[in-house]
């Protein structure tokens, strides 16, 4: 899983490249001579970057990681090619909504965005402002744009959303003769409705049928589950 979301972040800097070549062109002309007879060669400033988790989990956390890692790649160096804020609303929409607040009042070069819903929110108050998302399932649904195609121009990233005709496969092969299959949601959550309503369409492709629980908290995972069990999945 660790080794997927490294490739995942991996792959958004194909994105990012994008992004940020124009301004990989103004840094060269940002160089200057130095002043008081100083002869050498400096530049006048670097990349102004931020990076917003919703909450602490461990997709977040690799996703960062992966981020830091392919911006050492690109010979980019914290503190003297680029200086990164970090925000965590941890959890609290209100939280989220006033960092949005805040970036929307300071300049910076790119903002990554690492869920969705930071994503949601960023790319209705943070329209003139670029911004890169992973960890996301469905950013159409979470307000990138109309399609894949069809987005808002300032924003791009990568879609986490899962396989599931080929989950739904791999169940067979390992459960031959599977009819019934169950899905613990959270309705309040956008993902997890997704990601719900994408399993039940493979389901109905694969001749199965879904049983679905909520649970709006996670004290209610462990009642929605059992809840499964006794429908005989």
């Amino acid at each position: 899983m660790k080794s997927l979301l490294h490739g995942i972040v991996a792959i958004i800097f194909v994105a990012v490249i994008l992004l940020l070549s124009d301004l990989g062109n103004r840094t060269h002309k940002r160089e200057i001579t130095g002043h008081s007879g100083n002869s050498g060669r400096q530049v006048a400033n670097h990349f102004k970057l931020a990076m917003v988790h919703y909450i602490d989990s461990p997709n977040s956390e690799e996703c960062e990681k992966g981020i830091r890692n392919a911006l050492s790649d690109n010979n980019l160096t914290e503190n003297v090619s680029y200086s990164m804020k970090v925000f965590n609303a941890q959890g609290d929409i209100s939280t989220l909504n006033n960092i949005a607040g805040s970036l929307s009042n300071e300049k910076y070069d790119l903002i990554f965005s690492l869920s969705t819903p930071t994503l949601q929110i960023m790319s209705k108050k943070l329209q003139g402002q670029k911004i890169v998302f992973t960890n996301v399932g469905d950013p159409v649904a979470a307000g990138a744009g109309e399609s894949y195609q069809n987005h808002l121009p300032n924003i791009c990233g990568i879609s986490t959303i899962s396989d599931f005709d080929g989950l739904l496969n791999f169940a067979k092969l390992l459960q031959p003769g599977i009819r019934k299959i169950g899905t613990v949601f959270t309705p309040s959550e956008v993902n997890s409705v997704i990601y719900k309503d994408k399993l039940d369409e493979a389901a109905g492709k694969n001749g199965l049928t879904l049983i679905a629980a909520p649970a709006s908290s996670a004290v209610e995972v462990m009642e929605a589950a059992k809840s499964l069990v006794m429908k005989r999945i």
